[in-house]
């Protein structure tokens, strides 16, 4: 029931941003930064233009922030896709990253992540106000965990070393990061994403960012 729902009718990510970066959390991208927009205006033309929904000042569970946070709803997009180049299947989206992003949500607007990834367990709530179906129904909480854990028990670690270059298709495999303990800002990450040549959802063209 719960891929028949992914492929049938995709699903809607929410996002929460404000308009600087949260380098203490790992979903605290701003929105100049998701969207490459120096203003409000700017930003709205392209959500806009992408068929986003969103509002201003607005944070999870309703509440009230600063009247440049941005809380925003994306088109309805595929998580099954078919692998380019083959006929097989595949689970393409952000669903089980939603387990975390739920958590680090709720602490919008203070420091700090706050919670243990590896042990802390979001609400149901607190996924609905990052996720949904394409057609609005709830994405069940307890699937997502159970989701989580066969990706967990397939995981690949990639020992780094000085140089290194990983070059990844997200068709064929996810691609995550371990929790880091070290002093903050200790860490650099550098990571680029090779867009579709046609990114489209359900047959309908996709505005590229």
């Amino acid at each position: 029931d719960f891929m028949e729902k992914c492929e049938t009718h995709g699903v809607r990510y929410t996002i929460y941003a404000g308009p600087e970066q949260d380098a203490t959390k790992g979903a605290g991208r701003s929105w100049k930064s998701f969207f490459h927009a120096e203003t409000m205006e700017e930003c709205e033309v392209k959500m806009k233009a992408g068929g986003w929904d969103f509002e201003w000042g607005v944070g999870p569970n309703g509440s009230r922030l600063g009247s440049d946070f941005l809380k925003c709803t994306t088109p309805v997009l595929e998580a099954v896709k078919v692998a380019p180049g083959t006929s097989k299947k595949c689970f393409f989206n952000q669903l089980i990253a939603t387990t975390a992003n739920a958590l680090e949500f709720s602490r919008v607007g203070t420091h700090g992540g706050g919670y243990d990834p590896l042990k802390d367990v979001p609400t149901q709530q607190g996924i609905d106000e990052c996720v949904c179906f394409g057609n609005g129904e709830s994405v069940p909480l307890n699937v997502l965990l159970e989701a989580k854990q066969i990706c967990e028990e397939r995981a690949i670690d990639v020992c780094w070393q000085k140089g290194d270059v990983a070059l990844i298709s997200n068709y064929l495999m996810m691609h995550a990061r371990r929790p880091w303990n070290g002093p903050e800002g200790t860490r650099k990450l550098l990571a680029s994403l090779v867009a579709e040549e046609k990114c489209t959802s359900f047959g309908r063209p996709l505005l590229v960012l």
